[in-house]
């Protein structure tokens, strides 16, 4: 191995998100990704044998864990190879996807493999109305439950995401029931989204507006007896009690960056899909994994908050870990990494107002004695 390969091998990354195309044979009416023009895109998009060669470079440095993401991952023709290649590197493969271009070739390959990855299903609705009213796509619920049956019959595990725009905590509830009495799937389910996201590229206000409206108001999130659904409210408290604390002004405290690394259709590195910042973009095809990831993104990422709302309230507040707004989020809204988004704001201050960590009209970021709150509500045994 040469001196550049010793050096890969002591990195840190764990995981590599690969977004492998922009292209999708659905139409979403919440999609944050997916552009239109099919024969532009491709022609732009990284070759098989330069996704391969990041591939390898990451699995020099040590990386288990790949992700491949769209758009519809499967859309591209060339997919099986590129997975392929992967597993046969020794990576563990994550999928996300919509399942209707999965065919019995994909799910026998799938199959052929000795240790199964992640494979998640995207999906929009219980009936075909609800399906195709946000898929915009017809026969697009058959062609996915025909997709389910098929990883059933080749034994493939897969797990389902369901993607929710505007939906009620009844509609909800009603989705966890069904779900939990198929005898198959009760055990396939990896959770929801309610928190829809604008535009990764920021490339259309008007598509943003229209995505931000079908996002589900918390307070929908709430039966008629004042109860989180359950799964979710489990996830609130418990996260809470193992991550609460003041975060400071450093804007990014996650892995983004360091441990983790995303690689779009066109080869350029991101600390995250959602960070597509000119000021964080690293062009791969001009250089080399390791030296993003071990020189490029800690400098660039290495910011203090000057913006003095955000010192005020994110930096001060102890729910920050829980909260979902992340610098990602904040860029796709506002075009700045700090940036205090008043509904993730709203969402998490509601949240801790009802499982009793706040009175009402109280604020996360004023509070002093969080500390003191959370030991009361663990001796209490108030964390499911």
């Amino acid at each position: 191995m040469n001196e550049l390969g010793m050096r890969d091998r002591r990195s840190n990354i764990a995981l590599i998100t690969f977004e492998l195309t922009e292209r999708c044979n659905f139409n979403c009416i919440h999609c944050c990704v997916r552009q239109d023009d099919c024969a532009k895109l491709r022609k732009s998009e990284l070759r098989y044998d330069e996704i391969n060669d990041i591939v390898d470079q990451a699995a020099d440095m040590g990386c288990l864990y790949i992700r491949f993401t769209g758009g519809e991952p499967l859309f591209r023709h060339d997919f099986a190879l590129i997975y392929e290649h992967a597993r046969r590197k020794g990576m563990r493969v994550n999928i996300a996807t919509n399942g209707a271009l999965i065919n019995s070739r994909i799910a026998k390959m799938f199959a052929s493999f000795a240790s199964f990855e992640d494979i998640y299903l995207s999906i929009y609705g219980l009936d075909n109305a609800a399906y195709e009213k946000t898929t915009r796509t017809a026969g697009s619920y058959r062609r996915v439950y025909d997709a389910m049956a098929l990883l059933r019959a080749f034994n493939v595990p897969y797990k389902l995401k369901g993607i929710f725009p505007n939906r009620t905590a009844k509609e909800l509830i009603s989705y966890k029931r069904i779900i939990r009495t198929n005898k198959y799937l009760k055990d396939h389910i990896s959770g929801y989204n309610l928190y829809l996201d604008p535009r990764y590229r920021r490339d259309s206000p008007e598509k943003n507006a229209k995505i931000m409206s079908y996002r589900t108001k918390v307070e929908s999130v709430f039966d008629n007896n004042n109860i989180l659904i359950d799964d979710y409210a489990k996830h609130c408290m418990t996260f809470i009690m193992g991550h609460a604390g003041r975060c400071g002004p450093n804007i990014f405290t996650c892995s983004a960056g360091r441990g983790q690394i995303c690689v779009d259709s066109y080869g350029y590195l991101y600390p995250c899909l959602m960070l597509k910042s000119e000021g964080l973009s690293y062009d791969i095809r001009r250089g080399r994994l390791y030296t993003a990831i071990s020189e490029f993104f800690p400098r660039k990422l290495n910011l203090i908050s000057r913006n003095a709302e955000y010192i005020e309230k994110c930096s001060e507040c102890f729910l920050k870990p829980f909260c979902e707004q992340c610098p990602g989020k904040s860029f796709v809204e506002s075009g700045v990494y700090d940036q205090p988004l008043d509904y993730y704001c709203h969402v998490t201050n509601e949240i801790a107002q009802r499982i009793g960590l706040l009175k009402h009209s109280e604020q996360s970021w004023q509070i002093s004695d969080w500390h003191a709150r959370i030991r009361k509500y663990q001796m209490e045994g108030r964390v499911l």
